[in-house]
């Protein structure tokens, strides 16, 4: 039979397994058992601890997620402020920083240690004698809240360092964050639920991690990278950054692998340039690098202007998400039949090129977002290439702001209004192709988004420039009298090769030509 003894040796033993297990799946990424023998050294715990109250354990696995969903979370005073970086956005900024750095410290180079900018949310964790004791947010640099009971939900995060003598004090300092497979995950269960979906993975993880409910933020798979350290007690600590990263691995705690040492402002450009065409492949979003002069000497020399380092700077990418106003939603036909909306706003600058149309995709993801014409709305360029309606801004919606519908569309040859097919989202223009979609005709007859006026496919014969004018109730003005064309019929339309058609509009009308293979106004 089991002494007393023999149970509390056996439970030291299973949280030094489970801690040393977490370390390799979550830190390491090098699992060393499957999860079901995983699961079961867990269940084994809480069996012990459960009939032996008296070893129950604050710094237990078992206690990960633990304790009443809170009213609000307390204040905490941060014992050395969580200061932000200046930010710069051009080569000559970077220039100019590297420049500054060596004229006070009169050195002709700098070493870097240059990493990627998580775009989470910063985070401070206090460890007393190896225990994870508080975990606080940045707030305004000098106060955060305390969210401890949530920081321990996350795997990544050791409750207990790692190594034989870990500093009496040490505040270790990351950036918290959601992958983008989780975040996806998230809003597909969020939706399914019919709760509030999410923007973007940094306002998903900002949220989780500020749940009153911690077995909320246990649910949402949150991780975190360390950068840095904050407030040190009885530890001769390294004397480069890079070394202190280091450090902070063999106490088991998670830094950025894509972390590096760069030499100079060559190596820092070119590294921004190497992190930058990486940046989609990332499983986590990035906003920037981050640079920092290495040696930890030459950072104090430096020292801080205002509440920012002068030891340091952001290099950001340029942004991923814009605002801009939507003027217009068409939809498009294409050569199935299928109806695809796509929203026309206002040219804006985002993710490095000029975005004036962006897809819908149907009309349920229309209604989702709810998106009018006269919206402010947020664009981002999703993986870098495909421009996308994130939100709308209800705030700044005008009185005038108009529904869009899509029950006006109708097509010369099969004149009939769109359907849809059963458990289908796409709206379908009739039960088969009409001579145009067959022929692969590149432009086709739709109607403007709020139903009041259409446009028509571009008649290649006299026969169907009557019919435009009976359908549209207007006449087809060809460019001029230069010959209007449709493209496997000829070489223009509308004076233009191939591609679009303009029409004299009446004064009631609010349709424009579109063409489906090449997408733009006339």
């Amino acid at each position: 039979m089991a002494t007393s003894r023999d149970v509390a040796r056996r439970a030291r033993e299973l949280r030094e397994l489970i801690e040393e297990h977490n370390y390799r799946y979550y830190v390491l990424d090098d699992p060393a058992i499957p999860d079901a023998q995983f699961d079961a050294l867990l269940r084994e715990l809480q069996q012990i601890e459960s009939a032996h109250p008296e070893l129950a354990d604050a710094g237990s696995p078992t206690q990960r997620v633990g304790g009443q969903a809170s009213r609000e979370f307390r204040e905490v005073v941060h014992a050395v402020p969580m200061l932000s970086l200046d930010n710069a956005f051009s080569e000559q900024d970077i220039v100019d920083f590297d420049r500054r750095a060596r004229e006070r410290l009169d050195v002709e180079r700098v070493a870097y240690s240059a990493e990627p900018k998580i775009d989470g949310l910063a985070i401070t964790l206090r460890y007393e004698q190896g225990r994870l004791v508080q975990a606080a947010t940045r707030g305004d640099g000098s106060r955060g809240e305390d969210v401890t009971v949530n920081v321990r939900a996350i795997r990544s995060v050791p409750l207990q360092l790692r190594g034989g003598k870990p500093p009496p004090v040490l505040e270790a300092r990351g950036e918290v964050y959601m992958t983008r497979k989780s975040f996806e995950a998230l809003n597909l269960r969020q939706a399914g639920r019919g709760d509030k979906t999410f923007a973007n993975p940094r306002n998903a993880a900002a949220g989780s991690l500020r749940q009153l409910d911690p077995s909320i933020t246990a649910e949402r798979s949150l991780d975190l990278f360390f950068y840095g350290v904050g407030a040190i007690e009885g530890w001769a600590a390294p004397q480069r950054h890079s070394e202190m990263l280091a450090a902070l691995r063999e106490f088991g705690l998670r830094t950025c692998p894509e972390t590096a040492v760069v030499d100079g402002v060559d190596g820092c450009l070119e590294y921004y340039d190497r992190i930058g065409k990486r940046r989609n492949a990332l499983a986590y979003d990035i906003d920037g690098v981050v640079y920092k002069v290495d040696r930890l000497d030459w950072q104090r020399d430096l020292g801080f202007v205002a509440r920012a380092p002068r030891w340091a700077v952001a290099h950001k990418f340029p942004a991923q998400e814009a605002t801009t106003m939507v003027n217009d939603v068409q939809f498009y036909v294409g050569r199935t039949g299928a109806l695809t909306p796509v929203a026309h706003v206002a040219p804006v600058f985002v993710g490095g090129v000029t975005v004036s149309n962006i897809t819908l995709h149907n009309m349920d993801d229309v209604a989702r977002k709810d998106v009018r014409i006269g919206d402010t709305v947020i664009v981002r360029r999703a993986g870098d290439v495909i421009p996308e309606i994130v939100r709308v801004v209800p705030a700044q919606r005008p009185a005038n702001a108009r529904v869009v519908i899509a029950g006006a569309v109708s097509c010369l040859q099969l004149p009939r209004r769109p359907h849809r097919r059963r458990g289908c989202r796409t709206l379908l223009w009739g039960t088969r192709l009409c001579r145009a979609a067959s022929r692969r005709d590149p432009t086709f007859r739709v109607s403007s988004s709020d139903g009041r006026g259409r446009s028509w496919r571009t008649p290649g014969r006299a026969a169907d420039r009557q019919r435009a004018r009976h359908h549209a109730g207007r006449s087809l003005h060809p460019d001029g009298g230069r010959g209007c064309r449709a493209g496997p019929h000829g070489s223009k339309v509308g004076g233009q090769p191939g591609c679009r058609a303009r029409a004299e509009q009446a004064d009631d009308a609010a349709a424009i030509p579109v063409c489906a293979r090449h997408p733009r106004r006339g």
